[in-house]
Parts: structure tokens; C-alpha cells; sequence
């Protein structure tokens, strides 16, 4: 009886415990890396060497409908240069008079900042690439199921930290960034889709918490097209829900037309947000 209790013993050990401890063992630091370096499909590993394309949204598309019976009135454009140059420049538009002038500066202004917010992001998840994120001064711990990284900017009051997770194949599943003088912690929870043998950015959520209370969240997905050899987005829909009006939700849709790859760029500085 005691000999079949050690069999069950050692067969439960060998099935439970020696998986965990195998896949453990055969982590590889420096393998990880090179998946995480080749998997995912990046701007910067392409041949371009800049783009230009016209960005507007929802709002802006119904007071160009109501002002200028015209919905596609495009009144940013957004410069991107390889690797990791982008720039906003605002377009002009037809005349309005000083009420509907404001009413459109608002809208820019909320569009800007809209846009400015998404290519924070979309550097890390599509331009560049999560590789790059990654500092030389890194921490790096693993266990069977996932990869976490770990790495601070900055000192005292202007202390970050950043906590990425990855599955030990490279795929990111979250990334953290607290900010402890302001008790202040964001959350974001990429997706990804895979084309041939890369992992394309489709979106992502966001939470912003204060207090360890949720302060706003907000869900972002993307619709890429394929045009002349590479992947771009050419629609991205937001739903955004905040602390201050609970059960709303806000949703807005920001469009982006008229791809022009490896052009001759002069950038204008008065233009340039």
C-alpha cells in the first residue's frame, strides 16, 4: 500500500510540478528578446522613410457638414518621419466668422490632443515596437506562465515606474505605469492580431486610476489596411467613460485619408503642434 502512495506521489510530481519547473529552466533571456524583436509587425522595419496623411473625426465631420455642406474637410495632417519623428500640422479651411471660428478652434484643439495621445501609444505598439520600450537597465523576472520587465524614469516627485507583461512567447498583455507622488496608476491591455507571421496592433483599453479609484477607461480600435506594402490605420474608433458621468459612454471616430509615402517634406514651424 505505502509503495503505491510514493508511485502516486512521484507520477503526480512528474505531472504537476516537473512542467512548471522544465518550462522554467528552459526560459532564454536572450531568446526572448529575439522573438520579442522579430514578432511584431513595426513601421520602423520597413523601407519608408516617411508618410503624410489627413486626420479628422466624428465632430469635426458634422460642422463641416452644417458650415461648408461638406463633411470631408480634413484639417490635420499628421507627419510621421522613420524611425521616431511625428509632427501635427494643421491645414487650412474655409473662412468662418468669429463665433463658428472658436466653436472650430475648440475642435481642433480636442482632435490635437486626441491624436497627440494615440501616437504615444501607437509608438510603442506599431511605429517602433515594443522591443524598443524596453531600457538598458531593465529588470527582467519570469515564472511559467508569463515575462514581466520592470524599469523606472526619472527621480522623487518625477518617479515612473513601468511594468510591462509578456507571455514567454513575446506577446505584450499588459503594460502598468504608476506614478507614486500622485498615487496615480495607468493600465493598458493591447491587442494584437497576427498577418503572416508578425503580430499587428488592433488596439487598445486604457484605465486611469487615482486613489486606487477609477478615474476614466476608455477602449480604442483600430482598422488597418494594407496599401503599398505596408500595414496603416485608417480608421480608429474610441468609447470613452469617465468618473465625473458614470453610465456614459462617449464615442467619437477618427478617420485617416490620403496616405503619401517617401515624400519630399518641408516642415513649416507656424503649423507644426
Amino acid at each position: 500500500m505505502n509503495n503505491i502512495k510514493i508511485y502516486f506521489f512521484l507520477l503526480l510530481f512528474h505531472l504537476v510540478v516537473m512542467p512548471n519547473v522544465a518550462q522554467e529552466a528552459n526560459f532564454n533571456e536572450q531568446s526572448f528578446f529575439q522573438s520579442l524583436k522579430d514578432s511584431y509587425y513595426t513601421l520602423k522595419s520597413t523601407e519608408l522613410k516617411n508618410f503624410t496623411v489627413l486626420v479628422t473625426n466624428s465632430k469635426i465631420e458634422i460642422f463641416a457638414e452644417e458650415n461648408w455642406n461638406n463633411k470631408e474637410i480634413f484639417p490635420l495632417q499628421v507627419i510621421w518621419f522613420n524611425p521616431d519623428k511625428i509632427y501635427i500640422s494643421q491645414l487650412g479651411v474655409p473662412a468662418l466668422d468669429s463665433l463658428k471660428q472658436a466653436e472650430f478652434d475648440e475642435l481642433i484643439e480636442g482632435l490635437t490632443k486626441q491624436v497627440r495621445g494615440i501616437m504615444i501609444d501607437l509608438q510603442r505598439f506599431y511605429f517602433m515596437g515594443v522591443y524598443e520600450s524596453i531600457p538598458e537597465d531593465y529588470i527582467l523576472k519570469y515564472d511559467e506562465e508569463k515575462v514581466q520587465i520592470t524599469n523606472n524614469v526619472g527621480t522623487g516627485k518625477d518617479l515612473t515606474k513601468v511594468k510591462q507583461l509578456l507571455g514567454h512567447n513575446g506577446l505584450l498583455i499588459q503594460i502598468e505605469i504608476s506614478y507614486p507622488a500622485q498615487n496615480k496608476r495607468v493600465y493598458l491591455f493591447p491587442v494584437f492580431k497576427i498577418v503572416k507571421t508578425k503580430w499587428l496592433c488592433e488596439g487598445w483599453k486604457f484605465q486611469t486610476y487615482i486613489n486606487n479609484e477609477v478615474q476614466n477607461g476608455f477602449d480604442l480600435q483600430i482598422k488597418n489596411l494594407f496599401s503599398q506594402n505596408v500595414w496603416v490605420p485608417v480608421e480608429i474608433s474610441l468609447q470613452v467613460q469617465t468618473a465625473e458621468e458614470k453610465g456614459v459612454t462617449f464615442y467619437d471616430i477618427i478617420k485617416l485619408k490620403n496616405y503619401l509615402f517617401n515624400q519630399p517634406i518641408e516642415l513649416l514651424k507656424d503649423n507644426i503642434k
